[in-house]
């Protein structure tokens, strides 16, 4: 039997039974203090001065500061966040930027349990703090969020940046200028500014670490140091001691790769911006993390001293890439899954391992692609589109036959605030279905539920046509009075598509191209919508079909779904049917009086009486008869 692995990367630590979540302090500079990872609705928050807020969430921890929070105060006196790169306290939402003596500073509220509320305090209220996609971290008068912590083992704080210039943690990229003539090479600091740190008020030497990760994994044969615009006049400035670590994947052990305790000694000169040249021999092993630990620098006066250099590069040759091994750990399983979710999570488009059919991007379709390898060991999936032809009292409608197969559902972008209901970003394995070619029309609703109304008619002053979309009698309480007079004239099975089914569908399913739109990266293709269709509905199948060969699933009419509305999990699923109960139905697409800014991952709910002349439905159903659907 056939296995396939979903993995869920959620990683969540389990605190012990405490009186807190976390270990406070009353210096947040002194060498015990503890520092965490502060999470909300599994995601990580760090600090990020061009976002309105400051502050902006990730799906994956990093040693950068920017991520790492300490809790100072007493159980007197309250307990207020502190974030170790601002050395600022959080004020005010999440603005951080006090010094710790406001009104207004962010405060924590403990439960009984590891979870604890965040707020400030305005006109003598609690203001809960809340995470909105839409509008970043805002204040709010319920306890919507609560916040966990993990913990992180660092070095104690003396490290203070002179400059924002710590292009550090997991983002690094390639360097295209090739200055060495090596093949690849893979920069840290960017040359055209000096990266400094001060430290300061230590008797002793300080350690001071870099983290970073590159764009894809590489065997390293050499590394070089850049020294400084000044270097000649300051030579005391550059690094004496430094080791250099690498790992291949994030949770592994770091692995020693040099370690040096004399740099002058091996060759570091002082000649300003000049590079130099450090071998690294006998590495065959490939790498994607590195850590530049620096535990000495040439000189210093009394207890201050300062780091400084240019750029850190290292040169080597790109491991040659396994399809599917996304990783880069040599096989293909199912951890390659939770790899490929964070590429396509960062947006990284051009990784190479990420790009398992080897078309030149990263998209949904290497998804399926990794998924046929898992399964068959196949690269490329072969899938043929079948349609099937139905006739009710005269009036003739086509399904589409979808291979069930693993995508990544909802939208992986976090900085799209039009789709943050469709986050976080989930995967989720379908079993084969069939789903309408078009939408419901005027002429087959007529034709199963006998005279019936619709706004786009000459009633209302529209030219009658018959393949318009069916709208306005259109609600989710009549769909399923439709589909039973529907089920019962035609002996079949038919149903609405669960929220799953429509949007693997809308995406082209196993066919799927990544395109922005459903078909196409060019809306007017493939949709009618508030630019081109003049107010109203058109008939179906006028536009441009996806990979699968169905309509209109963007623009036209929005089309009901079975499921309850409910917020999405970071769980990986199998067939999910959405919540058990609720109030609201989903309703998913795009309709004519929308406009082109929202695509076809936005999610809508309404009651299911809800009824306008751009609410639709498109059938589904099993593609083997004797399975039921209830909800």
């Amino acid at each position: 039997m056939k296995k396939i692995y979903l993995i869920s990367v959620m990683l969540l630590m389990t605190l012990g039974a405490q009186a807190l979540p976390f270990v406070p302090t009353t210096d947040p500079q002194a060498a015990t203090t503890k520092w965490y990872f502060l999470k909300t609705n599994g995601l990580y928050i760090y600090s990020n001065e061009s976002k309105y807020y400051d502050l902006d969430v990730a799906t994956e921890s990093s040693t950068d500061n920017d991520y790492l929070w300490c809790f100072v105060g007493t159980e007197a006196t309250g307990y207020k966040l502190y974030n170790r790169a601002r050395q600022l306290y959080a004020a005010n939402g999440w603005n951080v930027n006090d010094n710790g003596n406001g009104s207004d500073i962010d405060r924590v509220e403990t439960t009984s349990g590891n979870n604890f509320y965040i707020y400030y305090i305005m006109s003598r209220q609690k203001i809960y703090l809340c995470y909105d996609y839409s509008e970043g971290f805002i204040g709010s008068s319920a306890k919507s969020n609560s916040y966990t912590v993990e913990e992180c083992n660092m070095q104690p704080m003396v490290v203070t940046p002179y400059n924002q210039l710590t292009p550090i943690n997991f983002n690094i990229p390639q360097n295209s200028n090739d200055n060495f003539g090596n093949q690849g090479i893979f920069s840290l600091f960017d040359k055209s500014r000096t990266t400094k740190w001060c430290v300061s008020g230590s008797s002793s030497w300080q350690t001071i670490t870099v983290d970073f990760k590159s764009d894809v994994p590489f065997i390293p044969d050499a590394y070089y140091l850049t020294t400084a615009n000044d270097a000649s006049s300051n030579p005391n400035r550059n690094p004496k001691a430094w080791k250099i670590y690498a790992k291949t994947n994030f949770s592994d052990d770091w692995t020693l790769l040099t370690s040096v305790t004399d740099g002058q000694s091996a060759g570091l000169g002082t000649t300003n911006m000049t590079d130099y040249k450090f071998n690294l021999n006998g590495i065959s092993q490939p790498y994607q993390f590195f850590r530049f630990e620096v535990s000495q620098i040439q000189g210093k006066s009394g207890s201050n001293y300062i780091l400084q250099l240019a750029e850190l590069q290292f040169s080597g040759k790109k491991a040659s890439i396994t399809p599917g091994d996304v990783n880069g750990d040599g096989v293909v399983s199912g951890a390659d899954v939770t790899a490929l979710y964070n590429v396509l999570l960062d947006g990284a488009t051009s990784n190479g391992n990420g790009d398992v059919n080897g078309d030149g991007v990263v998209s949904g379709a290497d998804v399926t692609a990794l998924y046929n390898i898992l399964l068959n060991g196949e690269q490329t999936p072969v899938i043929d589109t079948v349609t099937k032809t139905y006739t009710v009292n005269g009036v003739s409608f086509t399904m589409v036959e979808v291979k069930g197969g693993l995508f990544l559902m909802g939208d992986p972008n976090l900085d799209n605030y039009m789709n943050y209901s469709s986050r976080p970003a989930h995967y989720v394995m379908l079993s084969d279905y069939s789903i309408g070619q078009t939408e419901v029309t005027q002429e087959l609703w007529s034709a199963v539920m006998g005279q019936s109304t619709f706004y786009y008619s000459s009633s209302f002053g529209y030219t009658n046509n018959p393949q318009r979309p069916a709208e306005w009698d259109v609600s989710w309480t009549s769909c399923q009075e439709f589909i039973t007079k529907l089920n019962n004239l035609t002996g079949q099975h038919f149903r609405l598509p669960t929220e799953a089914e429509w949007e693997f569908a809308a995406r082209g399913g196993n066919l799927s191209k990544g395109y922005q739109h459903v078909g196409s990266d060019n809306l007017d293709e493939v949709a009618w919508y508030r630019d081109n269709s003049d107010s109203q509905t058109h008939p179906v199948a006028s536009k441009r079909p996806n990979e699968l060969g169905i309509y209109d699933m963007e623009g036209n009419v929005q089309e009901w779904c079975q499921d309850w509305y409910g917020s999405y999990s970071s769980e990986a699923q199998t067939n999910p049917t959405g919540p058990s109960s609720g109030e609201n139905r989903v309703i998913r697409g795009t309709a004519h009086n929308l406009n082109g800014s929202i695509n076809y991952l936005y999610r809508f709910s309404l009651t299911p009486e809800n009824r306008s002349t751009s609410y639709g439905v498109r059938l589904a159903q099993y593609t083997t008869q004797n399975k039921q659907f209830t909800q």
